[in-house]
């Protein structure tokens, strides 16, 4: 695995923009029959799998995503193993009431023992199902994985890796694909090759190392954009106005693109435009309890701890989803309309006196440190999405051996209110998998059939992509549909708008 100092020039079949879980899952697939690619990676984070407070959020990995780590059972083994098995929303869910004189839910103030009941014993006021039914435990088909984002990314970089040794050691064999990583390279244009290449590369990707600014240059014949909702490559690709060009649609070995053919379709939903940041809680922190006793926290449960606050602009509450490390730090999500008073509040000191107030049962002044408050002062945090999915996804060349195709967030992004961003993006790499199994697309697959007379491939890459292209957009629109409509008011937001949208919905 490389991560930095490549060469002036290098190829690939394969050049994969983002090393995020779905770009991956895309060289796992590529690299492995009946492809076997040489595939190259290349990610701007030198740390892809590194705890970051400001994407410290959590995959629910369900039965669709589940599709794509099946095929790979030590990735799917290591999900496994680093994630919290749900088998229902509302299992393991504690609400903690603001009001500090109001006993914490079936926690009995008076027992010193309640604090390691199981939460399957809680039984929540006012939460239609907080228990796991029978059935729901029979069906493996309801079974979802917790797991937060870089622990996600870790373990399919240690696959990637795993793998990628299995194929160095079948060095005899010369169908074998390949991966290499480039982490702290930054894509910085997608274009067609300036020169032709004795094997017909058609594609260039420039990128440039993070640290020492040296530009490196790829040839492949297949770039896939997996860099997230503002992708580069499918920046690369697009035009604005009649008179706008880009590299593409200027070139002699490549199609005409069609006006807005890679402009975003967008539609907004209630969750869109809320603002996000995250508060770090330490691992097993206490919330107090009436009678002068506490509850400790444990890192396998959900909490909803409300505020005491009731104006619209100033009530909160903080979400806590389940992490596996029960001594791991406790990402609290804070989810806001864009007006609450939250975001007018610039200094840690600020914060500290302003969530001590709203949140009396959490001890903040021993739980939390100075240097967390400045940190979530200084944070801008992110708002959630339109409801978005692009025109068009793949563009192949006139001879139809070279393309660029979009998976995950590159096609489609939405508020997390369905949970579906991790999924459909895996399965996008599943469905660009199965769009190409008969399409040689490695050099010894090339090689072999032109030694042999044959034609490239039983079907090329260009009329594959298309292919790949209907399909997805299919699902992609009618997923664009459901976010918009599924659980937007989730977040229990304030404002009467929110309130009213939530009792009609």
């Amino acid at each position: 695995m490389t991560s930095t100092g490549v060469s002036a020039k290098q190829v690939a079949d394969v050049a994969i923009v983002g090393g995020g879980p779905v770009g991956l899952a895309t060289a796992l697939t590529l690299s492995h029959p009946p492809h076997n690619c040489h595939v190259c990676i290349v990610e701007s984070n030198a740390m892809v799998n590194y705890y970051d407070p400001t994407k410290a959020f959590l995959y629910n990995v369900n039965q669709r995503g589940q599709r794509l780590t099946k095929k790979f059972p030590r990735l799917h083994k290591k999900l496994i193993d680093s994630s919290i098995e749900s088998r229902g929303m509302m299992s393991n869910f504690m609400v903690v009431p603001g009001d500090p004189n109001l006993p914490l839910p079936g926690i009995d103030a008076n027992d010193s023992s309640s604090n390691s009941r199981k939460m399957s014993e809680v039984v929540n006021p006012g939460i239609e199902a907080t228990m796991k039914s029978t059935a729901a435990e029979e069906d493996d088909s309801k079974v979802s994985f917790w797991i937060p984002r870089h622990e996600m990314t870790r373990i399919m970089k240690e696959v990637v890796e795993e793998e990628n040794e299995i194929l160095e050691n079948k060095s005899d064999d010369n169908n074998a694909g390949s991966i290499t990583v480039l982490f702290g390279m930054e894509c910085m244009d997608v274009s067609p090759a300036i020169s032709t290449l004795p094997d017909d590369y058609g594609i260039q990707v420039v990128v440039k190392n993070s640290t020492t600014e040296e530009i490196s240059v790829y040839h492949c014949n297949l770039v896939v954009g997996a860099d997230g909702y503002k992708s580069t490559v499918r920046n690369s690709l697009g035009r604005t106005n009649k008179t706008s060009e880009n590299k593409f649609h200027s070139h002699k070995s490549w199609p005409e693109i069609p006006l807005h053919k890679f402009k975003l379709k967008q539609y907004k939903s209630p969750a869109t435009g809320l603002r996000i940041k995250v508060l770090q809680l330490p691992p097993q922190f206490e919330i107090n309890n009436v009678n002068g006793t506490t509850y400790k926290t444990k890192g396998s449960f959900i909490y909803a701890i409300r505020g005491v606050n009731k104006k619209p602009t100033t009530y909160l509450g903080l979400g806590l989803l389940p992490v596996k490390d029960n001594n791991a730090v406790r990402p609290a999500n804070i989810i806001t309309r864009p007006n609450h008073i939250l975001w007018t509040l610039r200094t840690g000191e600020e914060l500290k006196e302003w969530f001590s107030k709203c949140f009396p049962r959490l001890n903040f002044s021993k739980m939390v440190c100075q240097q967390e408050w400045d940190r979530l002062a200084q944070a801008e945090g992110t708002r959630f999405p339109h409801c978005q999915y692009s025109n068009g996804i793949s563009l192949s060349s006139l001879d139809t051996r070279s393309g660029v195709v979009l998976v995950g967030d590159a096609i489609h992004s939405y508020p997390p209110d369905i949970g579906q961003g991790v999924n459909s993006g895996l399965l996008d790499v599943l469905a660009l998998g199965e769009a190409l199994t008969n399409v040689h697309l490695s050099s010894s697959s090339r090689q072999q059939a032109s030694m042999k007379s044959e034609t490239l491939g039983d079907v090329s890459l260009g009329d594959a992509l298309d292919k790949f292209e209907r399909n997805r957009l299919k699902e992609t629109r009618a997923l664009v549909h459901l976010a918009r409509i599924g659980a937007p008011y989730q977040y229990n937001q304030p404002l009467r708008v929110d309130k009213l949208g939530k009792a009609l919905w």
